[in-house]
């Protein structure tokens, strides 16, 4: 590899290319395995590096704390330690978030949300493969949930004509976890009303959950749920407790 070649891999896995120019590194990497090889091997590269420095970070402030905290038992032994006064702050921002939780009439219908919702972990991925590499790609950023990264790549996918209902969910997924849950309808709602998709139960699952979120009750009882076998129930029980609020 030469040094060009190293600079632009770099680029990319750094994400430091412009729109157009990551787009056509992209469709290299869909036809050169050799290519898709050294991405690969520059991401575990700079990982192994930031975690390097991580922990480098996380040993100085160690060392940094063990030091004042002797100091000041050494000058000021009737001083309050810093972790009296950290959790003291922890305490009262408890304090301030139940009573805001309190009072907020609308925050029942978020319990239950919550309660219910699990982020879809996404596919299994294989990096150094050829086959459909800016969807493994963007599956990569999704699982370290780098969710805009992520959307941004399979949107270029679907202009590009890649139109399929695995791109859709997925888009939907991140907006979801972004909490853009308009945006997430807005994908998952075709797949919800296709029984013919074999993402329809999930999509409906997901659908039902952002309709909770955003307080669109009506449309969340006027699902079709006849022919969801594994999720229908589950709707179902969530439409009942959401009626018991």
């Amino acid at each position: 590899m030469d040094q060009k070649q190293f600079e632009e891999i770099e680029a990319y896995v750094l994400d430091r290319l412009d729109e157009a120019e990551r787009h056509r590194f992209e469709k290299r990497l869909r036809v050169d395995a050799e290519l898709a090889k050294e991405v690969e091997s520059m991401r575990e590269s700079v990982l192994s590096i930031e975690l390097e420095g991580m922990q480098r970070t996380i040993e100085s402030i160690q060392d940094e704390h063990t030091e004042q905290v002797l100091y000041i038992e050494k000058t000021e032994p009737n001083r309050i330690r810093p972790q009296v006064w950290w959790a003291l702050a922890a305490g009262l921002a408890l304090l301030v978030a139940s009573v805001i939780w309190l009072t907020d009439d609308t925050n029942p219908r978020y319990e239950l949300y919550s309660t219910h919702f699990f982020p879809d972990p996404g596919l299994p991925v294989a990096m150094g493969t050829t086959d459909a590499y800016a969807f493994t790609d963007a599956m990569v950023d999704y699982k370290n949930e780098a969710y805009q990264k992520a959307v941004a790549k399979w949107s270029d996918l679907l202009e590009d004509g890649d139109e399929n209902d695995t791109l859709r969910y997925y888009i939907g997924c991140a907006y979801m976890n972004l909490h853009d849950h308009e945006q997430a309808i807005a994908y998952l709602s075709p797949l919800a009303s296709d029984k013919s998709s074999p993402l329809f139960e999930k999509a409906q699952w997901y659908l039902a959950l952002n309709y909770l979120y955003v307080d669109r009750i009506d449309a969340l009882k006027r699902l079709d749920l006849d022919e969801n076998e594994y999720y229908g129930d589950r709707i179902k029980e969530l439409i009942t407790k959401l009626d018991q609020l």
